[in-house]
């Protein structure tokens, strides 16, 4: 699946003009010659930045992926997030006092 293409400053203040004239997405986006899930995601994310820049406490995702320190072995590894703390090998090991071996 091929990515749209960035919608510009000037179609972005088309696509609002043309949401205060009242027109639907379908119509928005056959008249800027867009897709209806381009256009429908670019106003879903005006509608973030406005709230965003209307109020700067409002809860931000947690940081993706960085490298980390390994809890089980200490080994720096690429995280997928806050909650992965282990790497692959160490995730993988059976450390169950219960192990056979």
């Amino acid at each position: 699946m091929s990515h749209p293409r960035p919608i510009t400053a000037d179609e972005s203040a088309s696509i609002l003009s043309m949401v205060d004239a009242g027109m639907t997405l379908r119509q928005i986006a056959a008249t800027v010659r867009r897709g209806y899930g381009t256009v429908s995601g670019h106003l879903r994310e005006l509608r973030e930045q406005a709230a965003d820049e209307a109020d700067p406490c409002r809860l931000k995702p947690p940081a993706a992926a960085r490298d980390r320190q390994c809890l089980g072995c200490g080994k720096t590894f690429a995280s997928q997030g806050p909650h992965n703390r282990q790497c692959v090998k160490c995730r993988g090991r059976d450390v169950s006092p219960y192990a056979i071996g």
